[in-house]
């Protein structure tokens, strides 16, 4: 997870019961958006952007996965995507089609990290 949904963070309780496996990069250089008006980020996909995005990776059951769908509006708005981390682990993120992101109002987050923009809002 790279906005919302990590810890302190205001979604971060979608998460409660789950398994954290810890804090991780993205091997690839890509795009995260502040999507204007809604408050929340996207990592763009087929935009390669300015540097790794920083988030945390969490390993959740079946139950969860689907409320995570339903959350982020997968598949539709968002989908789930292959990723590659910086280790080599794959993982599932949630990313906003580049065609869907043509049509929001966003701002790239240059650092690649949420956390700059939006601090935690919990402990």
């Amino acid at each position: 997870v790279y906005g919302t949904l990590m810890k302190g963070q205001s979604r971060n309780a979608v998460l409660r019961g789950q398994s954290y496996v810890g804090p991780y990069y993205t091997k690839e250089r890509l795009t995260l958006a502040r999507v204007s008006g809604f408050d929340f980020p996207a990592i763009v996909s087929g935009a390669p952007g300015p540097t790794q995005i920083a988030g945390e990776l969490w390993s959740v059951d079946a139950s969860c996965l689907r409320d995570l769908d339903m959350i982020e509006g997968a598949p539709g708005f968002y989908r789930r995507e292959n990723i590659e981390l910086a280790d080599g682990t794959k993982a599932i993120a949630y990313v906003l089609d580049v065609h869907h992101f043509a049509d929001v109002d966003a701002a790239t987050i240059a650092s690649g990290d949420w956390r700059t923009v939006c601090p935690d809002i919990e402990p």
